[in-house]
């Protein structure tokens, strides 16, 4: 009976501890099936966040990786890392000895590195990756590090487009003179971009000022309208377009257009933003161009107060050629009656050589002021005196008289 009972203990002993092995297998079942799906998460997680770890044994020397950190560096599943292999991934003698002195430095006093830095896969691709690292301690001695190893590759493409975009805005906001600002209807705190602390001449770009205080920079002949805008931008969401003239932090008066336009998101208020363009060249320019268009309505009074003189004189000096045509034509008529008369003395005359000529009948003529006589050619004929010797003297005449 001992036996049997001796017998039958052992089997329940042994059919006890085959259920403890069964429910120790179903926990480590569970607990596998946890780890594998806990796993399964973070291989996800790692792979959308593109975040991998890394393990260093400071006992064995094992570099481990996870796959993420794997697929960073393009290599296979199966790669097996090495503390020196893992640096020559790094682009350039700088990066490599950036990472080199880092991981050397957590290696011997535990002190921690977050660096940005630049690697080249084995594929041949540059990439931007995040590597964390921190030191293990164990009974007070460093035993391992450990770390995370991101590829911001997009990031800092990100990050470099939006720094260019920004360069691009603050050079277009210098060279065209407009500034942007914003801020909040409840707060009345505002942020302003580079180019307005410009136009209102602050040295430092810091921080802007709250809404009122701002307000102080326009001229008092334009701040009751100003207010009114901002009251009605701020309670309303009332959007303003207005020109103001304003007096910046050294002094200058300047204009400018304030324009905002308020945000607004199921009926409520969120914000008001909106530009500061500094137009005091337009304005200037607008003075100097209503000056010119004032001169120029000037000498155009006086250009066609000329043109009515001009058209005025053209007007008499037509009358005075009409008379002067006219007076050409008597003048004309009287020339002709002249040449007639002329012609008819030019026969008249000869008509009295001829007669004088048959008639042997000369006539003369005395000056008795100049004491000079005048013969005609019959006269020279009859004192046998040729013609071309000239007029006789009043002596010469004397003497060819018979005494």
């Amino acid at each position: 009976m001992n036996k049997e009972k001796e017998y039958l203990d052992r089997i329940s002993n042994l059919q006890n501890k085959i259920k403890e092995f069964k429910k120790k297998e179903d926990y480590f079942r569970t607990l596998e099936k946890k780890y594998k799906s806990a796993n399964d998460l973070l291989s996800a997680t790692e792979r959308i966040a593109k975040v991998g770890g890394w393990e260093l044994n400071l006992k064995t020397n094992f570099l481990s990786w996870t796959d993420e950190t794997k697929r960073i560096h393009e290599v296979d599943p199966n790669y097996q890392p090495t503390l020196e292999k893992a640096i020559d991934f790094y682009y350039g003698e700088t990066n490599k000895k950036i990472i080199s002195n880092a991981v050397n430095n957590t290696i011997n006093d535990g002190t921690p590195f977050d660096l940005e830095l630049e690697i080249v896969s084995s594929k041949g691709n540059l990439k931007n990756v995040h590597a964390l690292g921190s030191a293990f301690h164990e009974n007070g001695k460093i035993i391992k590090v450990y770390g995370t190893f991101q590829d911001i590759t997009e990031r800092k493409k990100l990050e470099e487009k939006l720094n260019n975009t920004n360069r691009l805005l603050k050079n277009t906001e210098k060279i065209g003179k407009v500034g942007g600002w914003q801020f909040d209807p409840k707060t009345l705190k505002q942020i302003w971009s580079e180019e307005i602390f410009r136009i209102l001449e602050y040295d430092n770009f810091d921080k802007a000022p709250e809404v009122p205080k701002g307000i102080d920079f326009i001229d008092e002949e334009f701040r009751p309208q100003a207010n009114k805008a901002i009251e009605a931008a701020i309670t309303e969401g009332r959007p303003y377009n207005q020109v103001w003239r304003v007096t910046t932090l050294k002094g200058n008066k300047k204009w400018v257009r304030a324009v905002a336009e308020p945000t607004i998101i199921n009926g409520e208020i969120i914000n008001i933003a909106g530009a500061f363009h500094d137009i005091t060249n337009l304005k200037e320019n607008e003075e100097e161009l209503k000056a010119l268009n004032q001169q120029l309505s000037a000498n155009e009074q006086q250009l066609r107060a000329a043109n009515q003189q001009l058209s005025a004189n053209e007007q008499q000096l037509r009358a005075s050629n009409e008379e002067l045509l006219a007076n050409d034509e008597h003048i004309k008529t009287i020339n002709q009656q002249l040449r007639a008369s002329e012609q008819q003395l030019i026969n008249t005359n000869t008509d009295l050589i001829l007669a004088q000529n048959i008639a042997k009948l000369g006539y003369w003529s005395f000056d008795i002021k100049n004491q000079t006589p005048t013969w005609t050619d019959e006269v020279f004929k009859m004192y046998n005196i040729p013609v071309e010797k000239g007029e006789p003297t009043y002596e010469n005449q004397k003497k060819l008289v018979h005494p």
